[in-house]
């Protein structure tokens, strides 16, 4: 979790104009973006903790239901899980007309 200060207006000690105000937010996304990228390289792909499957199961909605710009956004967090829940769900129609 990252946090940052929204309010800057509301704690600061001398008069602050509108310029100023919006100047923290773009700042804070610009510190947030840094961070983020050298973070990421630092974390480690083997994983054999339950953190590496959270979302196995969270998706229910049909893959073929799901937009295609979606999937294309969300890749990278849910993509993995598309193969195994299109597996699963051949499967199970698979038994269900006895094939």
């Amino acid at each position: 979790m990252i946090a940052t200060v929204t309010d800057y207006d509301v704690w600061h000690e001398n008069d602050v104009n509108i310029e100023t105000v919006i100047q923290m937010p773009m700042k804070n996304e610009d510190a947030v973006r840094k961070i983020i990228k050298e973070a990421i390289p630092r974390i480690s792909l083997d994983r054999n903790c339950v953190c590496s499957n959270a979302l196995a199961g969270s998706i229910v909605t049909a893959s073929d239901k799901i937009p295609v710009e979606t999937k294309r956004k969300l890749k990278d967090l849910i993509g993995k899980y598309y193969n195994e829940y299109l597996k699963q769900w051949q499967m199970n129609n698979s038994e269900k007309r006895g094939l």
